[in-house]
């Protein structure tokens, strides 16, 4: 959780991180990537396997308890017209 800014954090602090950003030329780490990467729903490492497809949603169909407070702490989670989730 935490954004951009956290995936560029840990992208640069997992043991293998390092490895896959080189590997990347530093796409990894690249803002505009990984910002891209969070709207679009695509995966950040640019994988085409089945495992790495995001699969859209409606966030108001979810039922789980406390939804609405965990959207509102990471809204990054949330494309249009789920953006304004609550409120």
């Amino acid at each position: 959780m935490g954004g951009v800014d956290r995936i560029i954090n840990k992208m640069t602090s997992i043991v293998d991180g390092n490895a896959f950003v080189v590997k990347s030329n530093n796409e990894l780490i690249d803002r505009a990537h990984v910002e891209a990467a969070m709207a679009n729903g695509t995966d950040i490492y640019n994988r085409k396997i089945a495992a790495a497809q995001f699969m859209p949603f409606d966030a108001h169909e979810i039922t789980l308890p406390h939804v609405e407070e965990f959207l509102r702490k990471y809204p990054n989670f949330l494309r249009e017209p789920e953006k304004y989730f609550g409120g």
